[in-house]
């Protein structure tokens, strides 16, 4: 009986400890802990993300950090939105954009209310393009370039681009208007004293310069160039792809996606430099590399889950019991014990959920679907832990951060940015 105590007080320890790792809320849109964004970009992006959330309603929080601790990247962002509450309560709208400069890294997390629109492949596309900015060596740019492709994808316009585009009344409503006599310039006799010379020096310099454009149109061609400099990348990623899409725990429909992907796309990799007769315009329009991207990593990503899934099923099946027993027996000492009851509410619903998903699949365990219902499970019971040892600084708890009534400014001189107590259940991270 004491073993099975210390067990579970081992476990309620790395739990809290794991929530406590976790980087403080700034009060801000953009939590820059690894020193990348400037302060002029930095109150840029706050203004956008100000703009999408006062637009939509949807929370997006930008997190850089110096390391993840030995943690994966949708984790880590799964744990900054259960434990900072990003999203409104109602909705489960937030996003967590989380970025590692210094191991070149980007993960997200979706809450639920928003994976229609931000779906698990363009998440992908968005977090691959921020990668390779960060490999380029500009993780300012991969920061920006991410949190405008999620605006994009959510119709709102970065506040700069906006207000270029929109039309100047004030200006030409202030400028002075004159009524008097509309002056008519008068030519000056003396610049077409040389003006047949002028003219034949120019006939003469226009067509060298158009011989010098044809020459070169000649030699060189873009689209072609363009194209041929992707072609031993899209051969590695058919490759690649070719072993994962043969794999077991790789989902039938994304197999056949692949493979039509690379039906269409193999024959260029037979082109080389002295092909004739090809369009290389219509061939460089065709090969989309991200989408190649995404489709492999999409597979290899869907045979990790399945190792770890049939890793971690086991272990949480025979531990959540045990942790929501313990915490609902500890429940007069702890902390918050209203959030705490709250929590293991929900804990025991998704728990139910995934007894029946199991007593319904037989002998033939579908893993990914019991994970998933787990996961749940363990994001509750970490929540209601939490709260059992943490005492909210305000008496308006509403998501693992305090709600701080302090009028004060963020970092990038914005007013503080109070969270709408989001979850992160049934949402996804990649």
């Amino acid at each position: 009986m004491r073993q099975k105590i210390a067990t579970l007080a081992v476990i309620l320890i790395a739990c809290f400890t794991a929530y406590a790792d976790y980087p403080a809320f700034n009060n801000t849109w953009v939590n820059d802990n690894a020193d990348v964004v400037s302060m002029r970009t930095g109150q840029t992006l706050t203004a956008d993300i100000a703009n999408l959330e006062k637009t939509t309603s949807v929370e997006l929080v930008v997190v850089t950090v110096k390391s993840l601790d030995g943690r994966s990247g949708p984790e880590y962002a799964k744990g900054i939105m259960g434990a900072w509450g990003v999203g409104k309560k109602e909705t489960n709208n937030g996003i967590v954009l989380l970025l590692v400069p210094s191991e070149q890294k980007c993960s997200m997390y979706v809450g639920e209310g928003v994976k229609g629109t931000l779906t698990r492949n363009r998440a992908i596309e968005i977090r691959d393009a921020a990668i390779d900015r960060m490999k380029n060596g500009s993780a300012e740019s991969a920061v920006v370039g991410a949190v405008h492709g999620i605006m994009d994808l959510f119709g709102v316009q970065p506040v700069a681009n906006a207000a270029a585009s929109a039309p100047n009344a004030g200006a030409a409503a202030s400028r002075p208007r004159y009524n008097g006599p509309i002056p008519v310039p008068q030519p000056d006799p003396s610049k077409y004293d040389d003006f047949t010379v002028n003219l034949m020096a120019y006939g003469a310099f226009s067509l060298f310069f158009i011989v010098i454009i044809v020459l070169w149109l000649s030699m060189s061609n873009p689209y072609r160039d363009e194209l041929l400099r992707h072609i031993p990348e899209l051969k590695k990623l058919l490759e690649e792809g070719n072993g994962f899409a043969k794999h077991d725990d790789v989902l039938r429909e994304t197999a056949r996606a692949f493979w039509d992907l690379e039906k269409k796309l193999k024959p260029l990799t037979k082109l080389t430099r002295e092909a004739k007769k090809v369009d290389w315009l219509q061939h460089s329009m065709t090969l989309d590399i991200f989408t190649v991207r995404s489709a492999v990593r999409k597979m290899e990503q869907e045979i990790k889950t399945a190792a770890e899934a049939r890793e971690k099923v086991p272990v949480l099946l025979e531990t959540m019991p045990a942790r929501i027993a313990d915490l609902r027996a500890n429940l007069a000492v702890s902390k918050q014990p209203q959030r705490v009851a709250s929590c293991l509410d929900a804990a025991d619903a998704a728990m139910l959920k995934t007894e029946q998903a199991r007593s319904s699949m037989g002998r033939f365990l579908n893993h990914l679907v019991l994970y998933e219902l787990l996961r749940t499970v363990e994001a509750s019971v970490s929540n209601a832990a939490y709260a059992h040892e943490h005492a909210a600084s305000t008496s308006d708890w509403t998501g693992g951060v305090s709600r701080s009534s302090d009028t004060a400014t963020n970092n990038f001189g914005f007013p503080t940015v109070t969270l709408g107590g989001g979850s992160s259940d049934n949402g996804f991270g990649v």
